[in-house]
């Protein structure tokens, strides 16, 4: 096909030799410029660079479509494309068009209307039908039924399915149907539904497959048309609709088609089914494929993915979806475990654990799935909300033992997370982990009630029988947390503890409790297990840094760097700040910022807003101000910085940050940097919210400057107003309510702006 199509065009060439070799870009000489359209397609073509397909053959005619797999077919119809622009803007336009050949022509279109540029689809269109204008003004219409249809494609794809209608109707006399080229008549069927002429779409169906003349010519791509348009119009019932598909997958057992078609055609309805919300005919299509032991692709997989993971499907649906592919031998090996983890997320997601369980075991079987522990942390987590102690540690065991996996700390939390909700108690029995995991749920238990005494005494006696592991030791050092950080919380609020029986109630109590914790400490470096979690010396650290013993946190912290070899991160480095600016105060978290400073370590918007209150509180603002600039990366000192009027944002910082930083600034009586603070605001935020504006004014007002108060209200309050969102805009200018998310809270931060902003204008 491509060696007869070339050789027409060498045939052409010889009859304007002389031309060619005057050829140039001067605009002074005349020149017949449909020649550089000519010479840069046949170039291509005689290299090789692109070549023909098969689609949509006329094989008594002959005629033929063009597609393109090559990479660089995009570059070459935008090339092709300027060289024909040159001729219909030349002086002489209508006499060069005339001497353009039709199969230049027909090139020209097909290349646009096979071009896969995502950038460019919809003015390759545009260009398909400014192209056949030209002919049609010029006086040589275009007389091939492929481009034809090509034509009705591209005003199909640009909206104008009423123009189709229109070009058809003209060429048809009285009201006969037509006899159109299979590619025009799919898109007449298109036209019909999408101007509301679904019967007549289905009465153009019908004639094709019972007119002799489209037996043997007719695409298998008239089958998804029909089948798109009456179910983007909700024309057929989902029992019509079967039927149809019935016939396309009759159709599609002859040999003449390939897998790769079947593949086509079958995505391209589950694609359908999909954005259209059909599940019962998307199980329909794709069990039915799988019936007749066709191949599934990644493209298949991704369809069901989405219609899994979307929000409009129940459980029994999605099931379905998923035995369909395990059942079939050729499918469930195309399974990986990205998409096993996926349909454990989903089947957690509508609360059928019992589902992903089944999951799981499906991954397990798998010869070629890759197995990760962090895939089963939504199942984890389900047990942990709904407090099902004994399924996890079922599970956390399997995963430990049979899959040889190093479960991640958020599964280790989610356990002991299980174990604190659950109403069922957990007996020791025969089982070769149940007398560990019956004092393991006592040892939680105690945890949850405050009752040190037992909970230490459980943790003792796993380890007198030498039962302890790293999920004890997890279970122990996240209670302890929980019981310090209580303890602490209470003190900082000034509570009364002769009010409460349980828990720690004096600095005595904690110094006690801290010290049976050395034993705890003791088994952590005994652990001889070759993968401990970084992130249980970090919790260990984290209860002796909120119990201000800086000595055992550094002992922790050593051996988990120099003896443990374990590196720390950015998230090391953030959870330790946060513990150091609660327990150990702000000397020693500036310690731990100014090693993430030298390290270049990202800082997390918690972690920076727990140091500069820390530091806000220890009358330190000035260090305050300079976790604020590392964090939005704003160089320092931030008033007589180069970068003091422009900087290039490095992270987000939420509106609560620089509420609490402006309003601890200015009571420094650092005016300047405070205005400096809330000039970012307009650069990090997306928009400042008018409780922000308040907090400045208040605070100034507060500070005894009533008069810069008033001035930065004056100065600040319409460019707040012109960075809300439009939503939180009344149409005469007044305040509405604003929606909730990245607001202040106004019971938090004193009064409205909105008392105040009746004041005149000076």
């Amino acid at each position: 096909m491509r060696q007869s199509l070339v050789a027409r065009l060498s045939a052409e060439f010889p009859h304007e030799a002389d031309i060619l070799a005057d050829l140039n870009d001067d605009e002074t000489t005349p020149m017949r410029r449909h020649i550089l359209v000519r010479e840069l397609i046949a170039a291509v073509r005689a290299f090789d660079n692109v070549e023909y397909v098969k689609a949509d053959v006329d094989e008594s005619t002959g005629e033929t479509a063009l597609s393109s797999t090559d990479q660089d077919q995009p570059a070459v119809a935008r090339a092709a494309w300027e060289k024909y622009q040159k001729i219909t803007t030349h002086p002489e336009a209508a006499k060069l068009m005339q001497q353009i050949p039709d199969s230049a022509i027909g090139l020209l279109i097909c290349e646009l209307n096979y071009m896969g540029a995502a950038h460019d689809y919809g003015s390759r269109f545009q260009c398909i039908v400014r192209i056949w204008g030209d002919c049609q003004e010029h006086g040589r219409p275009i007389q091939s039924q492929i481009m034809f249809g090509m034509y009705l494609r591209a005003l199909n794809k640009l909206g104008g399915s009423r123009q189709v209608l229109a070009e058809v109707g003209a060429q048809l006399p009285g009201d006969q149907l037509p006899r159109l080229h299979p590619a025009a008549m799919r898109q007449l069927i298109s036209a019909c539904f999408s101007c509301r002429q679904a019967e007549k779409a289905m009465e153009l169906f019908r004639h094709v497959m019972s007119d002799p003349y489209y037996s043997r010519t007719h695409s298998l791509h008239i089958y998804t048309t029909v089948v798109q348009g009456a179910v983007r119009t909700n024309h057929l019932s989902n029992a019509d609709l079967y039927i149809i598909v019935e016939e396309l997958f009759e159709d599609l057992t002859h040999t003449k088609y390939n897998d790769n078609i079947r593949l086509g055609l079958v995505n391209e309805l589950l694609h359908t089914a999909r954005i259209h919300g059909n599940m019962g005919l998307l199980l329909y299509v794709f069990e039915r494929y799988l019936a007749h032991k066709y191949p599934i692709n990644n493209a298949t997989l991704g369809i069901l993915l989405k219609v899994v993971c979307s929000g409009n499907i129940d459980a029994g649906e999605v099931h379905s979806i998923y035995r369909n592919i395990v059942a079939d031998q050729a499918t469930r090996l195309q399974m990986t475990g990205h998409v096993f983890a996926t349909f454990i997320g989903v089947f957690v997601r509508l609360q059928r654990p019992d589902c992903a369980l089944v999951v799981v075991q499906d991954m397990r079987a798998h010869p070629n799935a890759q197995r990760a522990a962090r895939y089963l942390e939504p199942l984890f987590g389900c047990f942990a909300e709904s407090g099902m102690g004994q399924p996890a540690l079922e599970l956390f065991h399997s995963l430990v033992e049979q899959d040889k996996l190093e479960p991640t700390w958020r599964i280790y939390f989610d356990v002991v997370k299980a174990l604190s909700r659950g109403s069922q108690r957990i007996e020791s029995g025969s089982g070769l982990h149940s007398e560990a995991d019956a004092l393991l749920a006592t040892l939680v238990e105690s945890g949850a009630a405050a009752d040190t005494s037992r909970m230490l005494g459980a943790f003792s006696e796993l380890c007198s029988r030498n039962l302890q592991s790293p999920l004890s030791l997890a279970a122990l050092f996240i209670k302890a947390h929980q019981i310090i950080g209580t303890y602490v919380l209470r003190l900082s609020n000034q509570y009364d503890f002769t009010q409460i029986t349980v828990g720690i109630r004096s600095h005595d109590e904690l110094a006690q409790f801290v010290a049976r914790l050395d034993h705890a400490v003791a088994e952590l470096f005994a652990l001889k297990y070759s993968q401990v979690p970084q992130d249980l010396f970090v919790h260990a650290i984290c209860v002796f840094v909120l119990a201000q013993d800086q000595a055992q946190a550094q002992r922790i912290y050593d051996h988990m760097t120099q003896h443990r070899q374990l590196t720390p991160t950015w998230q090391t480095f953030n959870v330790l700040s946060r513990a150091f600016a609660r327990g150990l105060g702000a000397p020693a978290a500036m310690d731990v910022f100014r090693e993430m400073q030298t390290n270049g370590m990202r800082l997390r918007n918690v972690t920076a807003a727990m140091l500069i209150h820390g530091l806000l509180d220890a009358d330190r603002p000035h260090e305050a101000l300079e976790v604020y600039a590392y964090l939005v990366g704003r160089p320092t000192p931030v008033v007589s910085a180069p970068g003091f009027r422009e900087f290039t944002v490095t992270t987000s910082c939420d509106v609560y940050t620089y509420a609490l930083l402006i309003e601890g600034l200015v009571q420094a009586a650092m005016h300047r940097e405070a205005v400096v603070v809330f000039e970012d605001a307009f650069s990090v935020l997306s928009w400042v919210p008018r409780q922000l504006l308040e907090t400045f004014v208040r605070a100034l007002e507060n500070a005894g400057r009533a008069d810069f108060a008033l001035a930065c209200l004056m100065r600040y309050r319409k460019r707040v107003e012109e960075s809300q969102p439009v939503s939180s805009r009344d149409p005469v200018g007044e305040s509405v309510s604003e929606p909730a998310p990245d607001l202040l809270s106004p019971s938090h931060f004193g009064y409205l702006l909105g008392k105040v902003s009746k004041r005149p204008a000076s």
